[in-house]
């Protein structure tokens, strides 16, 4: 008789989700299955990596920047932010007004199932929204045609890793193979970058200035670096940001009148080494630059997914992401099902760990 193997995921993640890979001064970090040196993305790693093992069957993130489909693209799984409001959420994150709860799963249909659960209408949750689907996987299994995808393979100028920016330019095809009609346009926005910031940072400040003495000596120090950023700006800095943040969710709704979906890389860089937040040797400094293509659908509201679409020459899993119109989910699993019934992927057997 064959021995069966267990293996233990160690709860990681970053305190308070504030980064997008999954490590914390308590217990540790979390590897990527397809490579324990490497990081298995965040704020959900956890999840992702046990939904990429068959830990098992529905797993769930909670995204309010990128936190379930960052890991999910580097993790090889389907990873579904929905229409915010549309998945309660209760005790809520910080930046409540920015987050979603999303299942992680192998599978669209896994996912579909899972929503017709969880994604029901709570009033405990104040940002809850009524008229959800009732059946979130209602259109699973119907035909591309007619379906209009903008695809915008760096958003206008993001510097997306080369092997990244190949496979989800096959992505575009094979949709396209399946009947959609792919349109290169990059939407009416730019990344967004300092609009989140100015509100994920003063969310930060917030945590910070809930602690004691005592407790922001514990604090991670990234953590605290947002939030001192944070202390630098004034009530109208953060007013100006949110009145920025409902022209871009304007923008996009418009974008989505023209184009069912928009079709872009899900993140701009492969796994990289654990106990690092952006990649070793890069000029970047923060988790958002090199995840530019997530946080502006946390700031729409909209919901967005990373579908797995291939691997590297390093053997690397890498996920393409689709968007969409808010309360048009259906239609977005409907595009994801298709995608990846048409063009399955492998899953790893166990951990691989590089000697």
């Amino acid at each position: 008789m064959r021995q069966a193997r267990f293996y233990w995921a160690r709860p990681t993640p970053p305190e308070f989700g504030w980064k997008a890979v999954t490590d914390n001064l308590v217990h540790g970090t979390t590897s990527n299955a397809w490579n324990t040196q490497l990081t298995p993305g965040g704020s959900s790693g956890g999840a992702a990596t046990a939904a990429a093992l068959n830990l098992g069957v529905l797993h769930q993130g909670g995204d309010s920047g990128g936190s379930i489909r960052i890991p999910a693209a580097f993790s090889g799984i389907f990873g579904f932010k929905p229409t915010f409001g549309w998945t309660p959420q209760w005790p809520p994150s910080k930046a409540a007004f920015l987050s979603s709860i999303g299942p992680m799963t192998r599978s669209p249909r896994d996912a579909a199932a899972m929503l017709n659960v969880i994604g029901r209408h709570d009033a405990q949750d104040p940002y809850a929204n009524r008229g959800q689907p009732e059946d979130w996987g209602a259109d699973i299994g119907k035909s591309l045609a007619g379906l209009r995808i903008a695809y915008s393979p760096c958003f206008g100028s993001v510097e997306v890793d080369p092997e990244i920016a190949s496979l989800v330019e096959r992505a575009a095809q094979r949709l396209a193979n399946l009947g959609a009609d792919i349109v290169a346009v990059d939407p009416p926005v730019a990344t967004s970058l300092e609009t989140f910031r100015k509100i994920w940072f003063t969310a930060s400040l917030g945590l910070w200035d809930d602690c004691d003495a005592q407790q922001r000596e514990q604090l991670d120090p990234g953590l605290v670096e947002n939030a001192m950023c944070a202390r630098e700006w004034s009530s109208l800095d953060l007013f100006k940001a949110l009145e920025e943040r409902y022209r871009i969710t304007q923008a996009l709704e418009q974008f989505n009148q023209d184009f069912h979906l928009l079709l872009t890389p899900s993140v701009a860089v492969t796994p990289f080494a654990l106990n690092h937040q952006v990649p070793p040797d890069s000029q970047m400094h923060d988790w958002e630059e090199w995840a530019p293509f997530s946080y502006p659908f946390n700031l729409s509201g909209q919901p967005a997914a990373s579908v797995p679409c291939g691997f590297t020459s390093q053997g690397l899993p890498v996920g393409f992401q689709l968007a969409g119109g808010k309360h048009d989910d259906v239609r977005l699993l409907r595009a994801a099902a298709a995608y990846m019934d048409a063009y399955p992927t492998a899953h790893p057997a166990e951990p691989y760990r590089p000697r």
